[in-house]
């Protein structure tokens, strides 16, 4: 079945007409490169989802991701989704690793709330190299995790001053 609890790893990879992933059921765990320059798919349930591995949606045509119930994402698992404008990160996820988001060149809202457009939520601890480099779109108004310990070089695309004591 397509939808078993875990999906061999680039099992759609360059499925060029795939535009829509819904009602996965039990798919909690989407694989390496699952989904991998599928440049036509738009939208996916996230909603049973709490593992996206390394370069899963790499290349893919994905406009938003609600990403509220994943607690890990692997490398590179959305990088190069230059379709993509919004995320919405888990208040559970820890580490935003590298190149998560690298050249999203259209993303300008992460956790959108209220007139706050670009929110890392406070689980997250450390943000990996380039996570968020060459996001274009994104700007320098970003506000970052009150416990943020470890941000890696280039993440959000050029160095920014992470001291916030004033």
């Amino acid at each position: 079945s397509l939808m078993e609890e875990e999906n061999s790893k680039e099992a759609f990879m360059q499925c060029s007409n795939l535009t829509t992933v819904e009602n996965i059921g039990s798919l909690v765990y989407i694989s390496i490169g699952e989904f991998k320059y599928c440049k036509s798919l738009q939208n996916v349930d996230f909603s049973r989802c709490t593992e996206v591995d390394k370069e899963a949606f790499f290349g893919s045509g994905l406009t938003s991701a609600d990403l509220s119930t994943v607690r890990v994402i692997g490398e590179a698992a959305f990088k190069e989704c230059e379709n993509l404008k919004s995320v919405n990160l888990s208040n559970l996820i820890t580490v935003i690793p590298k190149e998560t988001f690298y050249k999203c060149h259209s993303l300008n809202l992460i956790n959108k709330t209220g007139d706050k457009g670009r929110v890392i939520p406070n689980s997250v601890v450390e943000i990996g190299e380039k996570a968020f480099g060459e996001c274009t779109s994104l700007g320098t108004d970003i506000i970052l995790s009150e416990n943020l310990q470890k941000i890696g070089k280039l993440a959000f695309g050029a160095e920014i001053d992470t001291d916030s004591s004033g």
